[in-house]
């Protein structure tokens, strides 16, 4: 990441860069082969946003755009699209989008990757013989948006684009801007981002048959459980209902890689504070650095976490990895969203600070 931001990329590019990575080199389909649909308004930065990333993975651009004929000269000097309709009554945007889906097609059965394709896409029928082509070859496929500040103000993107598209005509194509239904589009897997109190984790793990040795390879789990002072503090009824549920030690053996336990309390402004007489200690930096790279680690995985009551400390976790992660298809569970009012924001910021 730091190499690709000394080289010029913003964060935001810096990510989708890294994901994209992941999707070539670690496929669970076995193939290195990508299709990149690109979708922004015109002006938006879309274009410029493909090239960085041709500049960084290689692979060739496909661009309507580039169709021999499309946009012609007014009488002003100014680019506009041309609707001059041919003998067979077709228009030179209409065979343009033929053109270059047979062009990309082609190179898809070259095995040319990334093949990326930038068009505006606004709505999932027009990146659909791109993603057909992509499946019938066996391609992967991302959708990348452009990331501008002024990606959605249609007077800002009629100063900007390069064809002469007016404000009018911006404001249409945002009317018609589809946001859903791209992963099923596209067949992205979705991955489980489940947070869970510590009686519904072990619930969970007893149904699933969960233990050191059966927790699958795919699944990672982080169980964040209070400190000694403070389940000492709450009584012995808070304790037993508390975890951790993966055992360690003689007798059960060592933690599996994909399993993190952690101890801190539900301390909000403070890292220790006095309760009764007795510490109550929240996460420190060294804790936030183990969960943020066990994620970085395990970012292809599901997630199962919880905390005490699977409210506060867990969920900072989970919109953590919302946040920072913002490319991959997350579910999480539909009974017990983030709450933005519950969530722990001290242990939210810490994981962002040190990540």
């Amino acid at each position: 990441m730091n190499a690709l931001k000394s080289a010029g990329f913003s964060g935001a590019l810096c990510e989708c860069i890294n994901e994209i990575r992941k999707a070539i080199f670690e496929s669970e389909e076995g193939s290195d082969k990508l299709l990149i649909i690109m979708r922004g308004l015109p002006g938006s930065g879309k274009s410029t946003k493909a090239r960085k990333l041709q500049e960084e993975l290689g692979g060739e651009i496909f661009s309507t755009d580039d169709y021999p004929g499309l946009y012609e000269t007014d009488d002003d000097g100014k680019l506009r699209m041309s609707f001059e309709k041919d003998d067979d009554g077709m228009t030179p945007i209409i065979k343009a989008h033929m053109w270059n889906q047979q062009r990309a097609r082609e190179a898809m059965e070259k095995g040319v990757s990334p093949v990326i394709i930038d068009n505006t896409n606004v709505q999932k029928w027009e990146a659909k013989p791109y993603v057909d082509a992509a499946k019938e070859n066996g391609y992967n496929i991302a959708v990348e948006e452009s990331d501008s500040e002024w990606k959605f103000d249609v007077e800002e993107l009629g100063k900007r684009n390069a064809h002469g598209v007016p404000v009018s005509a911006i404001k249409k194509m945002l009317d018609r801007w589809e946001t859903d239904g791209w992963d099923e589009l596209t067949g992205k897997r979705s991955q489980k981002l489940y947070c869970y109190s510590a009686r519904d984790f072990a619930d969970e793990m007893f149904e699933n048959g969960w233990t050191n040795d059966t927790l699958p390879k795919n699944v990672a789990c982080i169980e964040i459980c209070s400190t000694e002072d403070e389940l000492e503090n709450l009584g012995e009824d808070f304790a037993s209902e508390d975890g951790p549920w993966f055992l360690e030690g003689e007798d059960f053996g060592d933690l599996p890689d994909n399993v993190l336990k952690v101890s801190f309390d539900d301390i909000l402004d403070s890292v220790e504070v006095i309760r009764d007489g007795k510490f109550s200690k929240g996460i420190t930096p060294e804790q936030a650095k183990r969960i943020v790279k066990f994620i970085d680690k395990n970012i292809d995985k599901d997630f199962y976490i919880h905390c005490h009551a699977g409210l506060s400390r867990s969920q900072a976790v989970v919109q953590y990895i919302l946040d920072t992660y913002p490319n991959h298809n997350w579910e999480v569970r539909s009974d017990n969203p983030p709450d933005p009012g519950l969530i722990n924001q001290r242990v939210l910021a810490m994981l962002k600070n040190v990540s």
